[in-house]
């Protein structure tokens, strides 16, 4: 009496968060293979830090110059594609009908209501090169392709306004009204 509990598949609905946020998965998502500026992490690099670290310099001109690789990771989003066959991460991203990358990882944005992933895409002068984007994915009938809008910046709340809220000021949702308050 006075709880509320309901379905949370912990790992999907973690999954899904992150995605939307674009908060990328060591291993998963990044290796030592990327470098934080193709990984849209520049904020996490003290270049200005005394005396540097090592790598540094490399890093320095690289959010100078652009990414190495000509290649920087990117949300993408495909509101037209059945939820249901996403989730996996590996599926072809093509822009102008040619393969330029795949999605490191993938789920279902509950907030957009659409299927979401991330994937390293063509970059230059400081943006995702233009084009129409297109996810290829296995279905029931065979595969196919959905059409997909990619961007820099993060899927939901991109200026982290929800995320820096101090606990308690932010309004429970509508939908929650049901839900008893947190204390």
């Amino acid at each position: 009496a006075g709880l509320y509990l309901g379905d949370a598949g912990a790992h999907a609905l973690l999954n899904s968060l992150r995605l939307e946020k674009q908060f990328v998965h060591f291993g998963h998502d990044i290796s030592p293979k990327e470098s934080p500026i193709m990984a849209g992490l520049r904020f996490a690099c003290a270049l200005k830090k005394k005396g540097g670290f090592v790598g540094s310099e490399t890093i320095a001109a690289e959010a100078k110059d652009g990414p190495r690789g000509g290649v920087r990771l990117a949300t993408v989003l495909m509101p037209t594609a059945p939820a249901v066959m996403w989730g996996h991460g590996g599926e072809l991203v093509y822009k102008d009908g040619e393969m330029v990358g795949y999605l490191t990882s993938a789920g279902f944005s509950h907030t957009l209501g659409c299927p979401i992933g991330l994937a390293f895409l063509p970059f230059a002068d400081k943006a995702i090169v233009p084009g129409v984007y297109e996810v290829e994915a296995a279905t029931p009938n065979g595969r196919e392709r959905f059409p997909a809008s990619v961007s820099l910046k993060c899927a939901v709340d991109p200026e982290g306004t929800r995320m820096k809220a101090r606990a308690g000021r932010a309004a429970a949702p509508a939908e929650d009204a049901d839900r008893p308050a947190a204390r």
